[in-house]
């Protein structure tokens, strides 16, 4: 029996209670009847396995008749005492939008789904997204084709419904429709929970990036309307979770998104694409991730001091030179939506790197739905900032971090491998554990260091080093592994596949 429904019943029997002593004082067979008619009425929301309830009603109907007191009284604690102790279930409803964030869920529903203590229902919010005809609402049942059932988002009414539990990973109410925003869902669920669809790379020196995330964290509706907020690590929480409005909400569970990637990558559960596989087959292969914001809004695939040399256009030229390697070209699935509003030299850089990349048969562009199969064929990941980089780290794989550079307070930002990082930590008064770890862990540029004089563009991407981390991937070297997985530890909790399950477990700690 649902938790919402044995409430309501546990209501209805002190009613019933009520009525008794007024029967026993007036009776009357149209009192009775009304009697009847309302133990029918629970009745009605008892399964007719509970045959020994079913049976007490008989008697408890029978005393009311015959006007025994004591006989009533005996068989209604009888009666109550059996609803009592009938098991409930919680009523679980899960709110995932577009289908490339089903998977900060998917390990939390299966988990949910799996404990007979709950009844899971799973309805797809349409979310507004920006296209090439305008702003408009996009739906897509996903999950049938996955074998998934869910509900058609125009059938399902919570207000009706009064979930005990709310799962939900879109926090910009001003996307959805109305009755899918989060403030609204809050007045008929019993619980709210937030679970972020995307990793964070959190771990900033600037402090006004540090602010950014504050203040995100601190007025985002979906975020507000949270009872509780997952949070991906204990990292997570001390950098930017407490200081913000929502900080005592906030429980380091880990991400769903590794339990996603680590299920893949351990039962091979991903999409294989046999035309890349020949492509890509004995080379040494990189998974490239640049954002759409950064075509639209800012020319960061430019070295301001070195002219128009471009840094991707250097990193596809270097894949062409050499036949050892391969390079999975993944664009933002946004950025194609966005072409006719690119202009100027962004859109000439832009269309020229996709020429050259379709020159290459070692260089695929990426346009499927998910990244995990990009993921999985890859040796090492190239990418802007992004919860790809993340997503990478979770999986264990090294990473080179372009166009943000850590290290903004060295003059040179030369010869990564072998900086003094705790001495730089020391002397610029930055001591943070989290902050030492990433920068050893994660070697980086940012692409606007100056070029030395009389300094070409290759020598400048080999110092920068771009090429010393492409260079140890080719020889099968991996001089970060080791501090990776420390900071892949500091970074996300429960990883391994335990994120799902640990959150249930959570949950359930606090419904007694």
């Amino acid at each position: 029996m649902l938790n919402r429904i044995k409430s309501l019943i546990l209501q209805m029997l002190e009613t019933l209670g009520e009525a008794f002593s007024q029967y026993l004082a007036a009776p009357s067979d149209a009192f009775y009847d009304d009697i009847c008619t309302f133990i029918d009425a629970i009745l009605s929301e008892i399964d007719v396995e509970y045959s020994e309830i079913h049976e007490c009603s008989t008697v408890l109907a029978a005393s009311l008749r015959s006007l025994n007191q004591k006989s009533l009284e005996e068989s209604f604690q009888s009666f109550c005492g059996m609803i009592l102790s009938l098991p409930i279930q919680y009523k679980v409803v899960f709110f995932p939008y577009y289908d490339n964030t089903w998977d900060s869920l998917e390990s939390v529903y299966e988990a949910f789904a799996a404990d007979p203590m709950f009844q899971t229902e799973i309805v797809i919010i349409p979310i507004q997204r920006n296209t090439p005809s305008g702003m408009t609402h996009v739906y897509n049942d996903y999950l049938t084709p996955m074998g998934i059932p869910n509900t058609p988002y125009h059938y399902y009414d919570i207000k009706t419904d009064l979930p005990d539990i709310v799962f939900y990973n879109q926090p910009y109410d001003g996307n959805n429709y109305q009755q899918f925003f989060s403030h609204y869902l809050k007045q008929y669920a019993g619980m709210m929970v937030y679970v972020p669809y995307a990793m964070y790379l959190h771990e900033f020196i600037r402090s006004n990036y540090k602010a950014d995330n504050e203040k995100m964290w601190g007025n985002l509706p979906g975020h507000n309307s949270a009872d509780i907020i997952i949070a991906q690590g204990e990292s997570f929480c001390n950098a930017f979770a407490r200081p913000t409005n929502n900080g005592s909400k906030m429980i380091a569970l880990g991400n769903p998104k590794s339990d996603f990637l680590w299920k893949r990558a351990n039962n091979g559960d991903w999409v294989r694409n046999s035309q890349w596989e020949e492509l890509i087959r004995g080379k040494k292969t990189f998974l490239l991730n640049t954002h759409y914001s950064s075509i639209l809004h800012q020319p960061m695939w430019f070295n301001e001091t070195a002219s128009t040399s471009s840094w991707l256009l250097f990193l596809l030229e270097t894949i062409i030179a050499d036949d050892e390697l391969a390079l999975i070209w993944r664009p933002h699935p946004q950025t194609f939506l966005m072409m006719d509003s690119l202009s100027g030299n962004n859109k000439a850089l832009f269309d020229e790197c996709l020429k050259i990349a379709d020159s290459c048969d070692r260089i695929i562009v990426d346009k499927t739905p998910s990244v995990v199969s990009a993921f999985m064929y890859c040796d090492a990941v190239i990418s802007e900032n992004s919860s790809i980089i993340s997503e990478a780290v979770s999986l264990n794989k090294p990473v080179f971090l372009v166009g943000v550079d850590h290290r903004e307070y060295q003059v040179d930002s030369a010869n990564y491998y072998k900086a003094d990082y705790q001495g730089i930590l020391d002397t610029t008064g930055i001591i943070d554990m989290d902050n030492l770890y990433m920068h050893n862990a994660l070697p980086c540029c940012g692409l606007r260091t100056p070029l030395q004089e009389g300094e070409s563009i290759d020598e400048h991407m080999y110092r920068i080093p771009i090429m010393n981390f492409i260079n140890d991937i080719k020889n099968n070297l991996d001089p970060k592994s080791e501090l990776r997985e420390l900071y892949r530890r500091q970074l996300l909790s429960n990883l391994d596949g335990k994120c799902g399950s640990s959150i249930l477990e959570y949950v359930k700690s606090l419904l007694f």
